[in-house]
């Protein structure tokens, strides 16, 4: 079943990002910088949010498909003066590098790594949307909100001269920084798909529940004739959803989601949840299943509720 209920650890970091802000230092993540009188054109046709509607400052997250509608990668978009930033896991990176390198020529776009940048820093919890309370602006930090987050969380991109710097300034004001355990607690709790986990070449947006990432107005798009097909249709044929595990368990990602006595699905991320007092585990059921309050199961007979 994997290992039992969080650890000392964690669960000390968990507490301490409830009482104020808290931050997490993602090493594998990355930034993408695309430049040039084209680049919003460019990023338009191939993503699946409306990117040309991003004003300086503004951003929001994307998701790049296959052909066939599926996820191919999912990344945070930051609009600026004169160019925009992708921020997202190494994975989703190389793969948008990969697809984008075979078309970009045709384009007046550059693309390229953002080397002077250090890897991407999350500020969540109280007053982290307001980042300058935390840091001060001679650190020259970039800000990428996530409104994903409650209350709303901001993504730092730090000079890499400056990141030390700017790391010491966030100890010291902030009350945690969280271990990929504690940050797995808080993601489950808000309800937050990760690429990679959740999210990936086998999943459509709307099974991860994405549609808000999906716009079917803007114009063509890779992938964008599938998710009016998805859209017309009116329904995928299932969906992520958050099960609440009786006992402190973490299942292992695949186990089988029983409903009513058959097999609906399988679970994806899990972590223990001290607000639920149990686990929290991501699961894809099939549609007709995928409603709250439903009685579940897994294989084994461990009980089950989605929420």
């Amino acid at each position: 079943m994997g290992y039992p209920r969080a650890s000392e650890e964690a669960s000390a970091q968990y507490r301490a990002a409830q009482k104020g802000a808290a931050f997490a230092v993602f090493s594998d993540w990355g930034v993408l910088r695309f430049a040039g009188p084209e680049r919003s054109k460019f990023l338009q046709g191939l993503m699946t949010s409306d990117v040309a509607a991003l004003a300086p400052g503004q951003s929001g997250w994307s998701c790049l498909l296959t052909a066939k509608g599926r996820i191919r990668a999912h990344v945070l978009l930051l609009a600026r003066e004169q160019e925009i930033l992708a921020l997202g896991p190494s994975a989703a990176l190389r793969n948008l590098a990969e697809d984008f390198g075979r078309v970009i020529l045709l384009s007046q776009t550059t693309m390229s790594p953002a080397e002077d940048l250090a890897a991407p820093i999350l500020l969540l919890g109280s007053g982290a949307a307001e980042f300058a309370d935390y840091v001060p602006p001679d650190l020259e930090v970039l800000a990428a909100r996530d409104g994903r987050f409650s209350p709303p969380a901001a993504w730092l991109l730090a000079p890499k001269d400056r990141s030390e710097k700017v790391l010491a300034t966030l100890q010291s004001a902030a009350t945690a920084r969280l271990g990929p355990e504690a940050f797995e607690m808080l993601r489950l709790e808000a309800g937050i798909a990760a690429f990679g986990r959740e999210l990936g070449e086998e999943v459509f947006p709307q099974e991860a529940r994405l549609e808000a990432e999906v716009n079917l107005n803007k114009g063509c798009y890779l992938g964008q004739e599938i998710m009016s097909r998805l859209s017309r249709r009116g329904h995928v044929n299932r969906l992520l959803v958050r099960l609440k595990l009786a006992g402190p368990e973490i299942p292992t990602a695949g186990a089988k989601v029983l409903v009513a006595g058959r097999e609906s699905g399988f679970t994806a991320s899990a972590a223990y949840s001290p607000r639920e007092g149990g686990t929290l585990a991501f699961a894809f059921l099939r549609r007709e299943d995928a409603t709250a309050g439903t009685r579940a199961e897994l294989e084994g007979g461990r009980p089950a509720e989605i929420i």
